[in-house]
């Protein structure tokens, strides 16, 4: 399970920029490789504005 934190372009296509619950750390995901996705009734509510590979970078510091 993921907590999505914004979207960017990879060299290899669009990248999900995420905190990954299972890995409790910041993880990127290529879209193309996600096979099955399911959307929660849970309600999600990002903790950190996450605009840049810098901020992305920097929540991984924050997060652990």
């Amino acid at each position: 399970m993921v907590e999505p934190y914004s979207f960017k372009y990879g060299d290899k296509g669009l990248k999900l920029m995420a905190y990954c619950r299972l890995r409790k750390d910041t993880r990127s995901f290529y879209l193309r490789r996600i096979v099955h996705a399911t959307v929660l009734a849970e309600n999600y509510i990002p903790q950190y504005e996450v605009t840049t590979e810098k901020d992305f970078k920097a929540l991984a510091h924050k997060i652990k």
